[in-house]
């Protein structure tokens, strides 16, 4: 597969999604019964405790993501780029890493 086809699947179809969906239930705007309990629940915090709940899903879905890749740089020869062996965190974080150019959210989520 090819390093940045995972890179975009991976920033736009999980972290971005996961993201946007913690941030819809942290603002109240879905309408399913599912996410409406987790609203509900959610409704009485302050918007600084909001902040700080989007920044502790940010940094757990970054960092199972960041496992995700090391696992693969470690099992498989999914991060390679012809005979080459890829860094995984400077795939994902660095400065040209997949956060900064193909996340909604970028680098600081």
């Amino acid at each position: 597969m090819n390093t940045e086809l995972l890179g975009r699947l991976l920033t736009h179809h999980l972290r971005d999604v996961s993201l946007e969906m913690c941030d819809g239930i942290l603002a109240g705007r879905f309408e399913s019964p599912g996410h409406r309990e987790h609203q509900a629940k959610l409704a009485n915090l302050s918007a600084a405790d909001r902040q700080r709940i989007f920044e502790l899903v940010t940094y757990c879905v970054d960092g199972g993501i960041n496992d995700f890749l090391h696992a693969c740089h470690r099992e498989t020869d999914l991060l390679r780029q012809g005979d080459e062996s890829v860094n995984p965190g400077s795939l994902y974080w660095g400065e040209r890493g997949w956060l900064n150019r193909y996340s909604k959210f970028g680098a600081s989520g």
